[in-house]
């Protein structure tokens, strides 16, 4: 068990530090290649699962240190867009100056390799969503113009363009039931404490037959010697690695996500896991020795999904807070 980690869950405990180092980590991702080719990739897999999304409104968990991806979806004919997090990181003139590179990014079809896991796999575009007819129309100049006057309007809105970003979203109520065409995450949901809260928030959130597409990393984010050897720490040891920090990560593998998944109402469309050899069971610490070779693995995973009852999920309050 590496002592770096509970050094900086001390650290958090000096104001200012994690909140700088925080931002700082985070405005890394804030760069328009890299959210143009996460959009890409949850949608154009979406369409390889057998699905065609539709791109009216869409909302993003954890938005991170831009709403570049959500800047992607109003490019891609979307017109509303909800963005949820629990600490403001997004800066409205980063967001301004993205859009520029999105929007050539778009304009040249740019192609996208889909899966890190396959090194030799062929960039993709997914022209038969985005078809030559629907850039034609989210990329016009007048529509253009609307993204960028909602970025900055009081209200996040100006013509057909609603942009919504809410910080800290806490209830399910801050998005109507039953309006959302698709919902989206990149490496957030296993910050994410209350699973079961968040999970039954979606099936609130999403229209019947509405999908979701969730990109979930289940390393152990500290640069650690072991991708999995946050499992090897006991639940006292754990919470010092937490300190004060907003959120961490939750720990848990992916089966738990699956299983929420279909506890609430979700039919698994796309369940793909990538896999890497870590700490044996035998090292980790006692609650999370029971972990089958699947989870053991499982390193990050795409997981899909397409709502299947109307009534919507449990609708729990989500709590950020990692214990």
């Amino acid at each position: 068990m590496e002592l770096l980690p509970v050094v900086r869950g001390l650290a958090s405990c000096v104001p200012g530090w994690y909140s700088w180092n925080l931002r700082r980590r985070t405005l890394r991702t804030a760069n328009p290649a890299y959210c143009y080719s996460w959009w890409i990739r949850h949608i154009a897999l979406l369409e390889l699962s057998g699905h065609r999304p539709v791109l009216q409104t869409v909302a993003e968990l954890g938005p991170g240190g831009s709403l570049g991806v959500g800047l992607a979806s109003l490019l891609s004919g979307a017109n509303t867009y909800y963005a949820l997090d629990i600490v403001r990181y997004s800066e409205v003139e980063l967001s301004l100056r993205m859009l520029d590179g999105l929007i050539e990014l778009f304009r040249k079809r740019t192609p996208v390799v889909l899966s890190y896991a396959e090194p030799n796999e062929r960039p993709v575009f997914p022209s038969n969503l985005l078809t030559s007819d629907v850039l034609e129309r989210s990329l016009n100049a007048e529509r253009i113009a609307d993204i960028r006057r909602a970025l900055t309007a009081a209200d996040g809105r100006s013509g057909p363009i609603t942009i919504q970003y809410t910080v800290p979203w806490s209830d399910p109520a801050v998005v109507r039931k039953g309006e959302v065409d698709l919902i989206i995450s990149t490496s957030v949901l296993e910050h994410v404490d209350d699973l079961a809260g968040t999970y039954g928030a979606f099936a609130q959130w999403l229209r019947p037959d509405g999908l979701m597409s969730h990109s979930v990393d289940f390393r152990s984010h500290f640069n650690t010697s072991a991708w999995n050897s946050h499992w090897e720490y006991p639940e006292a040891v754990w919470k010092l690695v937490v300190g004060r920090k907003p959120f961490l990560i939750n720990r848990q593998p992916c089966s738990p996500h699956v299983a929420q998944m279909k506890a609430n109402g979700f039919e698994v469309t796309r369940e793909s896991r990538k896999r890497e050899r870590g700490l044996p069971a035998s090292k980790l610490a006692r609650r999370w020795r029971g972990m089958d070779g699947d989870d053991i693995t499982c390193i990050e995973s795409t997981l899909q999904g397409r709502l299947m009852l109307s009534s919507g999920g449990v609708g729990t309050v989500p709590n950020p807070r990692v214990s």
